[in-house]
């Protein structure tokens, strides 16, 4: 049985739908209770601040936590500083111009100090997967069938499907950072999100 085998090109470009704000609470304090006590008092103010912008606040989740104690060198010597604790937070909701413009300006009033980063992404990640493979399905199939009209013959089954399992890319390059919170008009129109991804298809040729 002769086989003819393609390799399809699927490449989506797709308007980010979702708004990603990921920053990191940092406390340093002597006491180890007090320094617990702070990271709560100024993570509260971010849930408050979120409430106040629209958003339920636990929109607001905890991506990680760690309380450590926190040394320098001086002198050859290791000197204790106090405890650290870094209390990283991430909030989604669906792009939304205007709101996140909210979202900004009551986080920067929330007088918590933190560094901060703004991207824009899409939030299916399956759905992402299902374009990008059905587009290189669809670039394989028409590449076989000019191939296959040009040697004179016709496809026949579809033997079989080799595709990758690279997980899509989901963030768009626009992004907007800060060392501190503080309140900013983002009125931005993010950059696509670009994806590729490729398959191989063998067909029968009759």
């Amino acid at each position: 049985m002769k086989q003819l085998t393609v390799t399809g090109v699927g490449k989506t470009s797709e308007t980010p739908d979702t708004v990603e704000i990921d920053f990191t609470l940092s406390v340093v304090n002597q006491d180890y209770a007090a320094c617990n006590a702070q990271s709560a008092v100024a993570f509260e103010s971010l849930r408050q601040a979120v409430y106040r912008a629209g958003l339920q606040p636990d929109t607001l989740r905890t991506a990680s936590f760690r309380l450590s104690a926190r040394y320098d060198h001086k002198g050859g010597e290791k000197v204790f500083v106090g405890y650290e604790c870094a209390h990283r937070l991430v909030l989604r909701f669906t792009l939304d111009i205007p709101l996140l413009d909210a979202v900004m300006a009551e986080l920067g009033d929330s007088g918590a100090y933190a560094d901060f980063s703004v991207r824009f992404m899409l939030y299916d990640d399956r759905a992402v997967k299902n374009n990008l493979l059905q587009a290189a399905v669809a670039d394989a199939a028409e590449k076989a069938a000019t191939i296959a009209a040009a040697a004179g013959k016709r496809l026949g089954d579809i033997v079989s499907i080799t595709y990758g399992s690279n997980e899509p890319n989901l963030y768009s390059r626009t992004e907007y950072a800060r060392p501190r919170l503080m309140a900013a008009s983002l009125s931005v129109q993010p950059e696509d999100v670009e994806n590729v991804d490729t398959v191989t298809v063998v067909y029968e040729l009759l």
